[in-house]
């Protein structure tokens, strides 16, 4: 009998101007997710038009981890 496949999960998360706290945010969460997923995961911001710094820190974010988008 074949193994179950192991479930993606996506956690999306919208922001705006969350530059501030989102480094932060983004560790703790990372934390929780490695702690209760099994298998892989992937977090998805939804960047809904901040005019602060945090979609430079998003991009930051995905260059240092494949599972950020």
């Amino acid at each position: 009998m074949p193994k179950a496949q192991e479930r993606t999960l996506s956690v999306v998360v919208p922001v705006f101007n969350e530059g501030a706290g989102l480094r932060a945010f983004h560790a703790s969460l990372v934390t929780v997710l490695d702690s209760v997923v099994k298998g892989e995961y992937e977090v998805v911001y939804c960047n809904d038009g901040s005019t602060d710094d945090t979609f430079t820190i998003l991009e930051q974010l995905a260059a240092k981890s494949p599972a950020v988008r």
